[in-house]
């Protein structure tokens, strides 16, 4: 983007640049020196440059024209990019806060529930079956996410 609004730039101070003065001096070791500004206390020539042809409604006009469209365009991709890599850095804030919210469930879920025991004949318990698939659900769940969050953070990478 920095590129066409530097050829922007570049062209129109061409113009403006061919409208100032330039002067003309010899040095004291005899070399020619060309310039914008006279030095103090030297005789100098000025010289007059041509101007530089106004831009027709021909070539020059369509290229400044396709500069524009082109700096637009790149305007355009700029602004999707951000706000894509802003809907995913949510996404994946939102992602971090759902894997601490399941960890902690998870870290608190290990004590068994009510229903979970299963008391033996002979008297103690064991753990039932449900208790064991409520904890592969959960940690399933945070597989699920941290993958999630691992995808988000490739996709945030390629777009950086």
């Amino acid at each position: 983007m920095l590129t066409i609004f530097g050829l922007m730039a570049l062209g129109f101070s061409c113009q403006l640049s061919a409208a100032d003065k330039v002067y003309k001096w010899q040095a004291e070791d005899g070399t020619v020196v060309f310039s914008d500004t006279p030095p103090p206390d030297t005789v100098v020539e000025e010289l007059d440059l041509p101007q530089a042809p106004a831009p027709t409604t021909g070539s020059g006009n369509r290229y400044q024209q396709q500069l524009m469209r082109q700096s637009e365009q790149i305007s355009r991709r700029a602004d999707q990019r951000r706000a894509r890599r802003d809907a995913l850095q949510r996404e994946l804030d939102k992602t971090r806060d759902k894997i601490a919210q399941a960890r902690e469930e998870l870290e608190q879920g290990k004590e068994p529930k009510e229903g979970e025991r299963q008391h033996l004949s002979g008297g103690g318990s064991r753990l039932s079956d449900d208790y064991f698939k409520r904890l592969e659900r959960q940690e399933n769940e945070i597989e699920r996410l941290e993958q999630r969050a691992s995808e988000l953070l490739d996709e945030l990478r390629a777009l950086r």
